[in-house]
């Protein structure tokens, strides 16, 4: 049963945010980390608190996940901050396990 519209709009609407900001601020990492950071904030604020833990996980399993595939040469970001990937990142990682994470129990 679908419930909580308040809570799936603001869901909604961060992940725009974030895509958007990705978009627009890639080639501007230090404006992009404190944009994705003061979403990631918002977003979790309206989440249990678990969906911090979830956040950090998703982080830092999604950047590994990317580093060995930079490595692997499978492909290459156009501004490597730190071991062949964004700095920003972490941060996108984070957010997409939210959104799926809210989505999942919005919809369940």
């Amino acid at each position: 049963m679908m419930r909580n519209y308040p809570k799936a709009s603001v869901m909604t609407a961060s992940a725009l945010l974030t895509l958007i900001g990705t978009v627009l601020l890639w080639e501007h990492p230090v404006f992009l980390v404190i944009a994705l950071s003061a979403l990631a904030a918002v977003q979790i604020s309206f989440s249990p608190k678990t969906y911090g833990l979830l956040f950090v996980i998703a982080g830092v399993l999604g950047v590994a996940a990317e580093i060995v595939a930079v490595w692997a040469g499978a492909w290459t970001y156009t501004t490597p901050h730190l071991l062949g990937v964004p700095v920003w990142l972490f941060l996108l990682w984070g957010h997409a396990a939210l959104f799926l994470a809210g989505l999942y129990e919005w919809l369940s």
